[in-house]
C-alpha cells in the first residue's frame, strides 16, 4: 500500500512541479499573442527548447528521477504535455471570458512543446 502511495505522489509532485513551471511563460505566450502575430510555430519552438533547456537545468540539480517506475516515465512524457497543455487552455479560455482577447488554443501549444521538451530531456537524461 506504501507503495502505491509513493508513485501517486511522485506522479502529483512531477506534474505540479511542471505546472508551475510553465504558469510563468503563459504570461510570455499571452505577450506573443497580444504583440506579435507573425511568429507561429518559431514562438512554439522557442517554448519547446526553454522546456528542454529547464529540463537539462534540473538534470543538473538533481539527476535521478522522481518517478520509480519505467512506466510512469513513459506516461508522463505522453500524459504530462497534455495535461499541460489543457490547463493553460483551461485558464486561457477563463481569461477570454473576462475580457481577455486571447487565442486559448494558442496557450494550449505553447504549454505542451515546453512541457514535450522538459519531459524528453528528463526522460532522456535522468539517472535510473
Amino acid at each position: 500500500m506504501e507503495e502505491v502511495l509513493i508513485v501517486i505522489l511522485q506522479l502529483f509532485f512531477e506534474l505540479l512541479f511542471q505546472l508551475l513551471v510553465y504558469g510563468g511563460f503563459d504570461l510570455l505566450a499571452w505577450w506573443i499573442d497580444k504583440h506579435e502575430k507573425g511568429l507561429g510555430c518559431l514562438a512554439m519552438l522557442i517554448f519547446a527548447l526553454i522546456g528542454a533547456g529547464f529540463g537539462g537545468i534540473v538534470n543538473l540539480i538533481h539527476p535521478g528521477t522522481y518517478l520509480a517506475y519505467e512506466w510512469l516515465r513513459i506516461a508522463n512524457v505522453i500524459v504530462g504535455p497534455l495535461l499541460a497543455g489543457w490547463v493553460s487552455w483551461l485558464f486561457a479560455e477563463w481569461r477570454r471570458r473576462r475580457g481577455a482577447k486571447l487565442v486559448p488554443s494558442l496557450h494550449f501549444w505553447f504549454a505542451f512543446c515546453f512541457v514535450l521538451g522538459f519531459d524528453l530531456v528528463r526522460f532522456a537524461y535522468a539517472q535510473h
